[in-house]
């Protein structure tokens, strides 16, 4: 699933690109693209009694994973939120570029990426499993790639409601800023031994797209 997730969203995020700087005419080969790896993961990878995403096609298949603070874990019947995240951003793309056909597959995602929510500790943020099976670590770059997507939904949208849950994201993020760290985030909540780039520089980024969406 971490290789279909970088090539879906290197795909849809180059689409986008491509198309808000070219003709109609010029774009279709690549959204045509985008648009069918986006169909064939939705539906391979759905899991429909969850409304959620396998980690894996076939979902059968439960490899050890390698992407947390503690150590390797199993594949579940769900997928974490980090692969997760991945369909997230490219609806959100889709979107942006196809509102009428997309905005129902963004609904769809949005109840998605809400059952990771935790607000049981606070401040609330989203943990790397649905909160319906149990608490779980909350990652600082997976915050901030839900906050990303949820401010680029606002932009795609005007949908007030994506914008305030970009900034709840960046709340999350600085109750975790460490002083100590000359200023940064570790990647996970309550580490002590880290600063990476992949939290912060994510929470840059949602910054950055809060500063675009409310100046």
């Amino acid at each position: 699933m971490k290789l279909t997730k970088v090539i879906l969203l290197l795909l849809v995020t180059s689409i986008s690109t491509l198309c808000t700087n070219a003709p109609q005419s010029e774009c279709s080969p690549y959204m045509d693209r985008a648009e069918q790896m986006f169909s064939k993961t939705w539906t391979l990878y759905r899991v429909p009694q969850y409304s959620l995403f396998s980690e894996y096609y076939p979902s059968s298949h439960h490899p050890d994973l390698t992407y947390f603070n503690d150590g390797a874990k199993n594949a579940q019947q769900t997928s974490f939120l980090w692969p997760m995240s991945g369909m997230f951003s490219s609806t959100v793309y889709l979107t942006g570029l196809d509102r009428q056909k997309y905005e129902p597959y963004l609904d769809s995602m949005v109840m998605a990426v809400e059952m990771y929510y935790d607000d049981t500790r606070v401040p609330a943020g989203y943990q790397a499993y649905p909160v319906q099976f149990g608490a779980v670590d909350r990652y600082y770059d997976d915050n901030g790639l839900v906050g990303i997507d949820y401010a680029q939904a606002y932009m795609a949208t005007g949908n007030a409601l994506y914008l305030e849950r970009a900034k709840h994201v960046m709340t999350f993020i600085l109750s975790g800023w460490r002083p100590d760290h000359d200023g940064a985030v570790s990647w996970v909540e309550g580490a002590q031994d880290q600063k990476p780039c992949c939290a912060n520089g994510k929470a840059m980024v949602l910054a950055l797209k809060l500063y675009e969406a409310t100046k």
